[in-house]
């Protein structure tokens, strides 16, 4: 994060534009600038992901990743990955 302040900081300086900031921290620039909106709105609190810390609501059961698993390892050992999802999703 403090990267990104960093370069919103240069971009309000007019030492750096928005496309090479944006290309300096490996984002689009339509990116950049909402981040930088935000910042000005909120400050550094508002740039922040709120997603981080909590637990993806798709994520499967451990009861079927530990059967995943063994199937891989036991009845599909010489399968590639593609063609071992290929086959659980036929199941």
């Amino acid at each position: 994060m403090a990267r990104i302040v960093e370069a919103i900081g240069r971009v309000r300086e007019h030492r750096l534009s928005c496309v090479e900031a944006a290309a300096l921290l490996g984002m689009s620039e339509r990116h950049f600038r909402r981040l930088r909106d935000a910042y000005a709105e909120g400050g550094a609190g508002a740039i922040v992901d709120r997603r981080r810390g909590k637990a993806p609501s798709n994520r499967a059961p451990e009861a079927i990743k530990d059967w995943v698993v063994e199937q891989y390892v036991t009845r599909y050992f010489d399968f590639t990955p593609k063609h071992f999802h290929e086959e659980l999703k036929k199941r």
